[in-house]
């Protein structure tokens, strides 16, 4: 388990590159009214939103976590050393909290800052505060081979939240 430090949110380019951030799988993770789940997460990027420091994350309309991210103010992105990947590929990844109470049952630590949980064996955290939230629009995806998936799946919901803090392990 680490402990963190807070860091100046312009400086994560001195620890991680804001472009390849979530290259490697992330877990994202918040708390509903009634529990807390996880899910790892591919895709996310971190900028500008209503001229506040914002971080997006996208969760598909399928997934469990949709349910306690939309009852929630608050997530956090988790970003793990490649040590971790195996266990959030196999694990976090696979299963669904629908079936299993992940945060449990799991091998990482729950940890909670200012009520936002937090999985303590990661080294990175982006502990936001939700501004808006959107369904991609099927009919404005330019790429065939994303939209035949889409129209096939069904859409992500797009997460914006105003980043808080950025921790980092220390």
């Amino acid at each position: 388990m680490n402990n963190f430090k807070e860091i100046d949110l312009n400086d994560i380019k001195d620890y991680r590159d804001p472009f390849n951030l979530f290259s490697q799988t992330a877990l994202a993770i918040s708390k509903g009214k009634e529990r807390v789940n996880t899910l790892t997460i591919g895709w996310g990027a971190l900028g500008t939103l209503f001229s506040k420091p914002c971080c997006t994350i996208y969760i598909h309309k399928k997934r469990f976590s949709k349910v306690i991210f939309d009852e929630s103010d608050y997530f956090a992105v988790c970003f793990f050393k490649k040590d971790y990947q195996e266990e959030i590929d196999n694990y976090y990844g696979k299963l669904s909290g629908r079936d299993i109470d992940k945060i449990k049952e799991g091998k990482f630590t729950l940890g909670f800052i200012d009520e936002v949980p937090y999985f303590k064996e990661a080294e990175y955290v982006i502990i936001c505060k939700m501004m808006a939230k959107s369904d991609f629009d099927v009919n404005k995806i330019y790429e065939d081979r994303i939209k035949k998936w889409y129209t096939a799946e069904g859409v992500h919901t797009i997460y914006h939240g105003q980043v808080l803090k950025i921790l980092k392990a220390i």
